[in-house]
Order: C-alpha cells, then structure tokens, then sequence
C-alpha cells in the first residue's frame, strides 16, 4: 500500500505526529542515550546530559507534547 488516510498517528523525519501534537520517536531517544551510555566514563558530568534525555523519554512515552527542558 502507497499510502494511509485518516490515521491517527503518522512517523514523519524521526517525529511522530497525533492529535495530542508532535512527539519524539521513543527509540530515537533511546538509541542516543545507548550510544552516549558507551562512552559515559569519557563524557564530563553524563548524569546530567543523561537526565535530560530521560525526560524527553518519558514525556515521549506518556504521549505528552515536550516542552522547554530546562
């Protein structure tokens, strides 16, 4: 099949995209902290690089809309 309609969800460049907004794909994330986890011991303070991703993740999971991390 070429082509969907009147889906609810849509992936489209790495983003999922719903009704309640656009949300990061969960496994974009998750590859970026399993990558950056490899290299944790070289990385100057990655719990809190980490930290933030991990937020992303969650709100990614829960479906919620991401707003400013600070």
């Amino acid at each position: 099949v070429k082509c969907y309609f009147f889906k609810k969800k849509v992936k489209f460049l790495r983003f999922i995209i719903c009704p309640k907004g656009i949300i990061i794909d969960p496994r974009r994330v998750n590859a970026i902290i399993a990558f950056a986890n490899f290299y944790r011991r070289f990385i100057y303070r990655y719990s809190r690089i980490v930290a933030t991703l991990i937020v992303l993740l969650k709100r990614a999971k829960a479906g919620k809309k991401l707003g400013r991390i600070s």
